[in-house]
């Protein structure tokens, strides 16, 4: 995601109050930009004011004094009041979108949304007078269909209607707090239906990159464009700079560490256990070697004793290794104080991590089989039998 200002044009001075005038520069150049799949247009504005006669509105503050690790709704549980009620919210962070351009540059989880998110954005496809309102909004009294008023700056009033409610939306934070400490609530109207009610002001270009497409040569890109940047910010920097957080290296490492410590451990026991357990049962191989057993067939038989004692040990242990980590993980959120972060602490278990993990389980248990299987191999019946005589 890469972030342009509109051009600014001109300024023009009356009397002691300035007023700025922006032209809006062809969109066509951000979407010709070197590895561009796709780019939207996207408005931020905050301390927007939104106003009915429905609402309630009390100023809560994030309580610095507390454990911070309560969530949002807990705070707006508190008797917090900053201000008296009245019915307008003046620290609303506001987004304005264009929906089927949003809609090919975002990435965004399901599970954040009772539906999938191109449903709201149909909604404001096809009602473009239509709000999306965070969920904080339902504690000052608004519901569904509800019609509010919004402005800021010198923009004129306008209205529009409440087409839902939202817990978490792509670039904006439910955490989010001004100066006096109190949480922004937020709103996502249209883009087209918001230029036409206000005046012109700088918005922001999000981007959607080609899959081989590299960021260093974007950038010379806009470079090359000309394009003057006010900000500029890309995903996989901001992944990687989150993979780099020495906290969560740290807890990777450790948790890397015990499993291959546990591994190593578990394979010598196996090994150490059965390496005995065919020393003591010589005679036996011998014997039955001596009566025409197969060597195939010695080796069926001690993997059918491997599926009955280690295979259920195994299967055991997966099952009460999924039920511990069910319980315990999630106490990792303590670990990065996440009861704030966007999105939710959450476990989500990776399919592709399992069958990795089976996979090395899968790769040791057959090292030890081959190993067993060489020993009972050297095993020489004339040996074993005289073994038996003595």
């Amino acid at each position: 995601m890469a972030q342009a200002p509109v051009q600014e044009e001109e300024e023009e001075e009356e009397d002691t109050e300035t007023v700025i005038s922006y032209v809006e520069p062809a969109f066509e150049r951000f979407e010709k930009l070197a590895g561009v799949e796709k780019a939207a247009r996207v408005f931020r504005k905050d301390g927007v004011k939104i106003t009915s006669s429905k609402m309630n509105v009390t100023s809560k503050t994030s309580d610095e004094d507390s454990d911070n690790k309560r969530s949002r709704d807990d705070y707006l549980d508190q008797d917090l009041e900053k201000t008296k009620s009245s019915n307008t919210s003046s620290k609303v962070q506001l987004m304005t979108v264009v929906p089927h351009e949003f809609s090919e540059v975002i990435r965004f989880e399901d599970r954040l949304l009772p539906v999938q998110i191109n449903n709201y954005l149909n909604a404001l496809a096809e009602y473009t007078p239509g709000v999306i309102l965070s969920s904080s909004f339902k504690d000052y009294g608004l519901s569904l269909g509800d019609t509010v008023t919004c402005t800021w700056g010198g923009n004129d009033d306008f209205d529009v209607t409440v087409l839902a409610f939202v817990d978490y939306w792509p670039g904006l934070s439910p955490y989010k707090t001004t100066k006096d400490g109190s949480y922004m609530d937020f709103a996502i109207m249209n883009f087209d239906y918001v230029r036409v009610v206000t005046n012109v002001e700088p918005y922001q270009v999000w981007f959607k990159l080609e899959d081989n497409a590299s960021v260093n040569d974007f950038y010379k890109s806009v470079d090359n464009a000309k394009i003057e940047l006010t900000d500029i910010q890309a995903r996989s920097q901001q992944i990687i700079e989150k993979k780099n957080d020495p906290m969560l290296q740290g807890m990777n490492g450790a948790l890397t560490l015990g499993f291959i410590i546990i591994m190593i451990m578990c394979i010598i026991g196996f090994l150490i256990y059965w390496i005995l357990s065919i020393k003591s049962r010589t005679l036996q191989f011998g014997i039955l070697r001596a009566m025409g057993m197969k060597f195939r067939e010695i080796i069926a038989m001690i993997v059918y004793e491997q599926v009955l004692v280690s295979g259920v040990a195994i299967f055991t242990a997966m099952f009460i290794g999924g039920v511990t980590s069910d319980l315990f993980v999630p106490l990792f959120q303590s670990i990065f104080d996440a009861s704030k972060s966007v999105p939710e602490f959450v476990v989500l278990p990776d399919r592709g991590d399992y069958i990795k993990l089976y996979i090395i389980i899968g790769a040791m248990l057959l090292s030890a089989f081959i190993i067993l299987g060489r020993l009972i191999k050297k095993i020489k019946i004339s040996q074993a039998l005289k073994l038996g005589e003595d």
